[in-house]
């Protein structure tokens, strides 16, 4: 899983690392293969209990996948609002689901899963609107276009073309998570939030949210590795960041908070490919999101736009931190950001127990208790430091980005945040924080508290799964 050489082929001088390199990885081979395929059995356990199109706006991230699988990037706008034309037999489809969300009261039958089985693609197309998705440059729905494809080529049912574009979404993220866990020490904080409810449940679904969160491990374990010079670095690595931190700021627009990243790479691999490499991310990834927000209809607050709302927050800038002071120390929006954080399942309508949330809390803190970086020359470094800084930068691109889209205004505070949106920054702050070498018997306790967490997420979310939409 190491290698020691450079053969980067830049010049300067080495860095004085305070680490042994063999004490980074405090995980074995064995240990990543067993992780990745006890989290691939307990997303499957989940999956299988959740009816589909049932995670926060599955039907549009859906419906973005199919238009990418008709080759469609830009999409138009019908009576003001963006959207595409899908398949009729797609949205019949979708049809049979869409009384669920926000009514505990539907569950599953017979008469749907028949009525869902028998839709088949027809060929014709319809206008659907989806305006929240079609901001995001979508060839990170690759895995599911591609199911889409496979399905309507080889005949499959929409039923079982769904479930492959699940698959393939859950298989793409899993190999993810694989190159990241063998090109740089992943930190235990980083994994067991991978263990959490929340992102078991999303990497069972066709959401965008399973692939983007385990780019972003990738994306940062090449950084972290880029900036270690007992580390080789190559042109194949660098280009896979480049890509990866264009696909993340393009899929959420907090992320541009990341795009600069590269540019740190020069002062530690001395190459002005990483200046270019990052001046032209930055391009790349701005320009898509200016002509998003420029292109994209139907995305208003009160019927103001987002610029609107931007321009009016520019010229009171004492309101604007006053929204977000208010935000940041309301402690309703605390508990609840962290109640999502952990899991509220479906859209949002299936909470777990209290005491879950508090269990998981004592156990993340315990994962990050065991390895809390103490060494202050490594927690001073420009990797650790420019990850400290790129999560907080991020977090207030997404306060920003809330509070000009999703939140009434005038505002008093931002209440458009989920729990899900965070968890880029906490996988940037955990691998800044989180990276002590561990002793034998940290690594034991470790291994344990993901395995509990795993254990956990199934035993708490399986009754409230079943409950939700299998029994009255």
């Amino acid at each position: 899983m190491i290698n020691r050489s450079d053969d980067s082929g830049i010049p300067g001088r080495d860095c004085q690392s305070a680490r042994e390199l063999p004490a980074l990885f405090w995980y074995s081979q064995h240990t990543a293969v067993c992780f990745l395929a006890a989290l691939v059995l307990v997303v499957i356990a989940v999956s299988y209990l959740t009816p589909p199109f049932q995670a926060p706006d599955e039907f549009n991230h859906v419906k973005r996948a199919y238009l990418l699988s008709e080759g469609k990037v830009y999409l138009g706008a019908v009576n003001g609002v963006t959207g595409g034309d899908i398949d009729s037999g797609l949205l019949a489809y979708m049809a049979c689901f869409e009384k669920f969300p926000a009514r505990y009261e539907e569950k599953m039958s017979q008469r749907i899963a028949r009525t869902s089985d028998r839709a088949k693609w027809t060929g014709e197309k319809k206008f659907s609107e989806l305006p929240n998705t079609a901001v995001y440059f979508p060839f990170a729905y690759a895995p599911q276009a591609a199911a889409f494809v496979i399905g309507r080529h080889s005949g499959l049912s929409i039923s079982t073309t769904y479930i492959l574009a699940r698959a393939l979404s859950l298989a793409t993220a899993i190999a993810l998570l694989w190159f990241a866990l063998v090109l740089y020490p992943v930190p235990l904080p980083v994994l067991a939030l991978f263990c959490m409810p929340s992102v078991i449940f999303q990497f069972g679904t066709t959401s965008l949210y399973a692939t983007s969160y385990a780019m972003c491990v990738l994306a940062i374990c090449l950084f972290m590795r880029a900036g270690d010079r007992q580390f080789s670095f190559n042109g194949l690595m660098h280009f896979a960041l480049i890509l990866s931190l264009f696909l993340l700021a393009t899929s959420r627009a907090n992320l541009l908070g990341l795009t600069w990243l590269p540019a740190v790479l020069y002062w530690i691999r001395r190459s002005r490919w990483y200046l270019a490499s990052a001046g032209t991310l930055l391009l790349l990834s701005v320009s898509w999101v200016a002509f998003a927000a420029l292109t994209v209809k139907g995305i208003e607050t009160l019927g103001i736009s987002p610029v609107g709302v931007l321009f009016y927050y520019l010229t009171h800038i004492g309101s604007f931190f006053s929204v977000i002071f208010s935000t940041i120390t309301n402690r309703a929006i605390l508990l609840g950001n962290w109640n999502m954080f952990v899991g509220i399942l479906g859209w949002q309508d299936t909470p777990l127990d209290a005491k879950i949330y508090l269990a998981f809390a004592f156990l993340l803190g315990a994962a990050g208790i065991v390895s809390l970086q103490v060494h202050r020359d490594i927690l001073l470094e420009r990797t650790h430091i420019s990850l400290a800084i790129a999560a907080v930068l991020s977090t207030l691109l997404l306060l920003v980005l809330l509070l000009t889209t999703y939140t009434f205004h005038p505002a008093k505070v931002v209440d458009a945040i989920r729990g899900r949106y965070l968890f880029p920054m906490a996988i940037a702050l955990g691998f800044a924080l989180f990276d002590r070498e561990m002793s034998l018997r940290r690594k034991k306790i470790g291994v344990s508290i993901l395995f509990l967490m795993m254990v956990l997420s199934v035993v708490s979310a399986t009754p409230k799964l079943i409950a939700r939409y299998w029994t009255s």
